[in-house]
């Protein structure tokens, strides 16, 4: 027959008989509801692709409006009938602010429902299975000790891997390294990133370092059956670790049975530095910088810093050193007079030394966006980063913060969106996510978003502190003051945390405490750099506008990054209708 119809969908033990509306488990019956039926007909037959939650939806209830809780219910009872437990997602995947994968491997097997009772034929889907395999996760290299360096060396390996494998278009990698994910020595820790991330194969291994020698253990694992497709044990100093590169990346190209063209190889092949010693400082740094703290900030700029010294051509150490100080700027950890021109200095000296590198445009167009205000030509480089590296995850996170800047958030949310199918598990990027929404004023998505993100690493200072926004424009003012006194903590005891905690007290109709919060901020501006933006912040959620406008122009002057949102963020609301707010977005060239 061939009609859809008469046709099943068979994975691991299990059947789905679309026709007779019936699952069953090794030729047992399995009850389901109709919904949740219907919702695992539609996972299996599109199990090559993410199916977003507002597809789903409209697919399952076309003519009615339904909360998303209904769509969660019904795959909760799906992984109930599969047998999962909460965290064992062999079969159906949650992509965080996305929707839901099906990743456990399904054949399609043709006629058995035919009446005639003939058994069919069967296919696997998709047609070749090496076709399958072309998705890959790269974990960070386990280490074998307590030792720190270990630890960054395993990481900074990983995501050297995910770099130079990702040049390979026809290739699909997901890093992991900067992202919620943590060892716990269990072989499960792979399976279950791999079913996570919704890819078919997962680069993983142990590393043991002694003096100037290192060993590694990798290992290819298929998801979808747990088969080893490869493994080696490498040894060798230190000063090797290009060839261990190598190696790894030559034999993942091998698994997957691609045949590269010239240029893909001379890209996978392709080496930034020469120098082993600049090249290991540089993965210190770039583990450091993934942390996202002020210390972590603060010790990453020394850490590229040093790689540049010892090899003044390393345009990536130049870039990352752009990328910390202009994260120290936007987080207002050092006053932005002081770093801006460090970022912009650190951008231009990476691209003099190679214009053809993504990572430099984007630290550029970041410091075009949050000192120059010059948006035609903070565009201009994210787009040039993004035609030189489309798979660029920070790059779309710097287009969004552009849209956002300009208040076109149905494009800053695709940007975001587009970074996060990138790197699932980046706990920036999902912040970013919430970020975004809460800017869209989509607060009620923006808290769902936010404790997604603080489930994946609750030590996350910045998702506590964005979900804090959220939670106060939604009126939940106590569970706002939770959120930023826990980001205050775990963000060095930080003033933008501590102020947006005042504007909560203003809002809630306490203003003692705001003012309370106020005197301290003042208080420590000799001490630490404080945001004149977050002043004028605190100053507006009291109703005290004359003030919030003065230390708006002392914003002007020093520029914190926080001033691109002028445009849009909703705690200034209450100064819009004054004229000196239209000025405001005049300088700052957001009146259009």
């Amino acid at each position: 027959m061939s009609g859809e119809s008469d046709n099943c969908y068979d994975f691991e033990h299990f059947r789905v008989d679309p026709r007779k509306r019936l699952l069953s488990a090794r030729g047992e019956p399995v009850p389901l509801p109709p919904k949740a039926l219907d919702l695992l007909v539609l996972l299996v037959q599109n199990s090559d692709r993410v199916l977003k939650k507002e597809e789903l939806m409209q697919a399952l209830w076309p003519d009615a409006a339904v909360e998303e809780s209904n769509l969660t219910q019904n795959i909760f009872l799906l992984r109930k009938a599969f047998g999962e437990g909460a965290h064992d997602h062999r079969y159906i995947v949650t992509v965080p602010g996305r929707g839901y994968r099906f990743v456990s491997h399904v054949r399609y097997v043709a006629g058995v429902g035919a009446a005639s009772g003939a058994e069919g034929w069967v296919k696997t889907v998709p047609d070749e299975s090496h076709l399958a395999f072309r998705s890959i996760a790269v974990l960070p290299f386990r280490p074998l000790s307590a030792d720190p360096a270990e630890e960054y060396l395993g990481h900074g390996i990983a995501e050297a891997l995910t770099a130079r494998l990702a040049s390979i278009h026809r290739l699909t990698v997901r890093p992991v390294v900067g992202a919620a994910f943590k060892h716990s020595g269990s072989g499960q820790d792979a399976l279950r990133a791999g079913r996570r991330l919704g890819v078919a194969s997962v680069l993983c291994g142990t590393l043991q370092r002694s003096g100037e020698r290192v060993r590694i253990t990798v290992q290819i694992v298929r998801v979808r059956d747990r088969s080893l497709e490869w493994a080696k044990q490498l040894e060798a100093s230190l000063t090797d670790i290009f060839a261990f590169q190598d190696t790894i990346a030559e034999q993942v190209v091998s698994a997957v049975t691609l045949e590269l063209t010239s240029e893909e190889r001379k890209r996978l092949q392709r080496r930034y530095t020469k120098n082993t010693e600049a090249y290991l400082t540089y993965l210190k740094g770039r583990y450091f910088w993934n942390k996202r703290t002020p210390e972590g900030l603060q010790r990453a700029v020394e850490c590229f810093e040093q790689a540049s010294r010892q090899d003044p051509g390393y345009a990536l150490a130049y870039a990352g050193l752009a990328d910390c100080h202009n994260m120290l700027a936007c987080y207002s950890v050092r006053p932005p007079p002081e770093v801006w021109p460090k970022a912009r200095a650190a951008a231009i000296r990476a691209l003099e030394n190679d214009d053809q590198l993504a990572e430099a445009h984007a630290a550029l167009a970041l410091v075009q966006i949050g000192c120059d205000w010059d948006w035609a030509g903070a565009e201009r480089e994210c787009q040039r980063a993004l035609d030189l590296n489309p798979n660029y995850a920070t790059a779309h996170d710097c287009y969004a913060e552009y849209w956002t800047a300009m208040g076109r958030h149905e494009q800053a949310i695709t940007a975001i969106r587009r970074a996060q199918e990138l790197e699932p598990l980046s706990l920036i990027i999902n912040c970013d996510v919430g970020c975004n929404l809460f800017r869209a004023r989509r607060y009620q998505e923006a808290v769902e978003q936010l404790r997604n993100t603080i489930e994946m690493d609750s030590s996350f200072a910045l998702a506590h502190w964005s979900l804090g926004w959220a939670y106060e424009a939604r009126g939940l003012y106590p569970e706002a003051l939770s959120q930023f006194e826990e980001a205050f903590k775990l963000f060095d005891d930080g003033p933008p945390m501590l102020a947006s905690k005042g504007h909560a007290f203003a809002a809630c109709g306490n203003t003692g405490e705001a003012h309370k919060v106020l005197g301290q901020l003042l208080e420590i501006c000799g001490q630490r750099y404080v945001s004149p933006y977050d002043l004028a912040l605190l100053y507006a959620g009291l109703g005290e506008k004359a003030q919030a406008f003065d230390w708006l122009e002392k914003a002007c002057q020093d520029r914190p990054f926080d001033l691109v949102y002028l445009k849009v963020e909703p705690r200034l609301d209450p100064l819009r209708s004054d004229r000196r707010f239209e000025n405001l977005l005049q300088r700052v060239g957001l009146t259009q």
